[in-house]
Parts: structure tokens; sequence; C-alpha cells
């Protein structure tokens, strides 16, 4: 990243950061508005009740009665004024820590692109010359023939890689319509080769009614979810899959597997560009997966443990209309 990305992520992040405070300073001098309303109050009260009391005890009791409102009063209040505070703190994290991943996530969308773009052309020659052979070598060498299978193989699989770029890239509204999710379940997996000594498990409520999304994208978001989960039972393994209603509000499917789980250090680091543990892939399935949910008003929840498994939930809200 340059200095100029650089430069642009400080400035926004000092822009939030005064509009946190801003928003912190609010309720603080209504707090204090409200502490001094308190004070003149007790104080007035303090005075009625010298006024009942007889010579001797008015001032101790009509005193003590004033001084105690007063401590308790700025005792309840600086105890709900220190919470807001860490409230405000915490959002101004949260909020810092967004904005510089969002930043970060658009200058390696730009990379991203632009690398993608570069390797279209000579993929393509590529493809057309192993096209080329095959057409012209009637009977290849055994040797040859499978030289021009790798290159053809490879050539598939680049372009896998760069249509992940693409879509990580240059990230695209949603379509909205009517879906069936579940359906959407099942395509994806069609697409997906399970190995044999995989288990997939449907336990789908069938009676789901149709919700607006992207079925397009939802379907590329169950499809990297359902790899991810084969990919990390390498061993063999179980995958129950589960949609179901939570609420009025939210729809949830959920990826159960039985893989080697995710160590707690790589929980926070699973849904950032390029990070992966596998020996394939190039760390975008993920990333890609939750920006599209997040498109949808949704959010992908993570549950894991080393050695059992993990479970991944998709949660997308039950919309009637856009």
């Amino acid at each position: 990243m340059n200095k100029r990305e650089n430069s642009k992520i400080e400035l926004k992040r000092k822009l939030q950061e005064e509009k946190v405070k801003r928003t912190t300073k609010r309720p603080s001098i209504k707090i204090y508005i409200l502490l001094i309303v308190l004070i003149i109050l007790f104080y007035c009260l303090g005075w009625q009740r010298i006024l009942k009391l007889g010579p001797g005890e008015s001032i101790l009791y009509g005193m003590a009665g004033c001084v105690s409102g007063i401590l308790c009063a700025i005792w309840v209040y600086s105890g709900r004024l220190e919470k807001m505070v860490e409230e405000r703190t915490k959002e101004l994290r949260e909020a810092h820590e967004q904005l510089v991943r969002q930043e970060k996530l658009a200058v390696l969308g730009k990379l991203a692109g632009g690398v993608s773009h570069e390797l279209r052309n000579p993929l393509g020659i590529i493809k057309n010359a192993a096209y080329f052979l095959n057409m012209v070598l009637k009977e290849p060498n055994p040797e040859v023939k499978k030289i021009v299978e790798i290159l053809e193989k490879e050539v598939t699989r680049s372009e896998g890689i760069i249509s992940s770029l693409l879509d990580f890239a240059r990230p695209k509204p949603p379509i909205w319509q009517q879906v069936d999710i579940n359906e959407l379940i099942r395509d994806a997996l069609s697409r997906i080769t399970v190995p044999e000594n995989v288990e997939v498990v449907s336990q789908s409520d069938e009676a789901l009614p149709n919700i607006l999304a992207d079925p397009g994208q939802l379907g590329q978001v169950f499809g990297n979810i359902i790899l991810n989960a084969i990919q990390a039972m390498s061993g063999g393994g179980r995958l129950v899959i589960k949609s179901e209603i939570q609420s009025p509000q939210w729809v949830a499917i959920s990826f159960a597997d039985t893989g080697m789980g995710i160590p707690e250090e790589n929980m926070g680091k699973i849904f950032e560009p390029f990070f992966t543990s596998k020996a394939k892939g190039i760390g975008l399935g993920l990333v890609i997966a939750g920006a599209l949910v997040e498109g949808h008003g949704g959010k992908i929840e993570v549950q894991s443990e080393v050695g059992k498994g993990s479970i991944f939930t998709v949660r997308i809200p039950n919309l009637e209309k856009v």
C-alpha cells in the first residue's frame, strides 16, 4: 500500500474519531446539566428540612440530608457516565477497524483487478494452443497428450483464480428476486465433487418460505463454504447442512463439518484477504462469501474447535421487499 493510500486511511480515521468524540460529549453535557438540577433540588429539600427541625438540630440534620442526596446523585450518574464512555470508546475502536479494513480491501481490490486483466490474455493464448494441439495431433504421443491435459487443467484452475480475484475486486450489488434457499443449497452441492469418504446430511426445513435475495450470489456463498468444509475433511468426515427460520426477521443456514477445526489464533484472520492454511487456494473464498452476505444485510458466524470441526452459520434477513 503506497503513501497516498496510507494518508487517505489516516485522514478518514481521524474524521471518524472526531465524529465519535462529538457523539460522546453530547450525552455527557446532558448528564452534567441533570446533575446540577439534582444538586439544586437536594439543596432546596435540605433547607425545607432545616425549617421543619428544631433550632439545635436543624443545621446538622439539614446539611446531612442535603450532602447525602448530592453524593448519591453523583455516584449514580458517574457510573452511568463511565459506562457511556466505555461504549463510545468501543464504537470508536470498531469503526476505526472497519474503516482500515475497507480501505485495505479497496486497495487490494484494485491490485487484484489489474493483475487479473493482465493474466487473462496469456492464459487465453495457452488455452487456444492446447486446443490446437488436440486438433492437429490425431494420434499424439502418450507423453505429449499427458502434457496437453495438464496444460488444460492448469488453465482451468487459473481461470478460477482469476474469477475469484475479479469477484473480490469488483463486488456487485444484489439483484433481488424471490429465491428458494433449499434449492440454492442443492444447486451448490451439484457443482461440487464430494469425495466418497465425506457424508453430506441435509436437515433443511422444506417448509421454508422463499426470501428476497440474489440467487447467484447466495449460491456462490454456499458453494464457497461447502468447498471450504470439504477441504477441511481431507481424511473424511460428515457435513450437516441445516436451513431454518430462527425468527420472523432471520433465516439461518448452517454448515457443520467434522474437520480439523480452526485454531483460536486464526479465528480473527479467516475473513482476511489471501489468508489460507491450505496448500491449495488463494484465501479469497470466505472473504468473498462474507462480503456477499453483508451485501444482503446478513452476517456469517463461525464456531470451531480444533480436532472436532467447525460450524459456519449464514444469517440472511427474511425480507418481503427491498
